[in-house]
């Protein structure tokens, strides 16, 4: 069942989906070179490993915007913003100010 609505969601709204999921991973493109994470013995290990979970799920968006996956590379896309997101709140990274109000920090 989710496979199948999945699958329409994907044929319904592709231009849509199409255009949304291109600025996600645009805009999460244009962030990630720009994120400064903290040194490793301040943030630990556990905080390198979910920045680097992020740059792969914007890798994956890539990818699965390239082969029009549209719904997939706005999901990961996403995934990228929600670990950045959570990196920011606990103050293991820093953004620079005028992308602040992307995130919930």
């Amino acid at each position: 069942m989710y496979v199948k609505r999945r699958m329409a969601v994907n044929q319904l709204n592709s231009a849509s989906l199409k255009r949304v999921a291109e600025r996600e991973v645009s805009r999460m493109s244009e962030i990630i070179p720009l994120v400064k994470l903290k040194k490793e013995e301040d943030v630990g290990k556990g905080a390198m490993e979910v920045f680097e979970m992020a740059k792969g799920y914007l890798e994956d968006s890539r990818y699965f915007l390239e082969k029009g996956l549209y719904l997939e590379a706005f999901e990961a896309a996403v995934i990228c913003w929600a670990y950045l997101d959570s990196l920011l709140r606990l103050g293991f990274i820093e953004i620079p100010e005028d992308y602040r109000e992307l995130f919930t920090s």
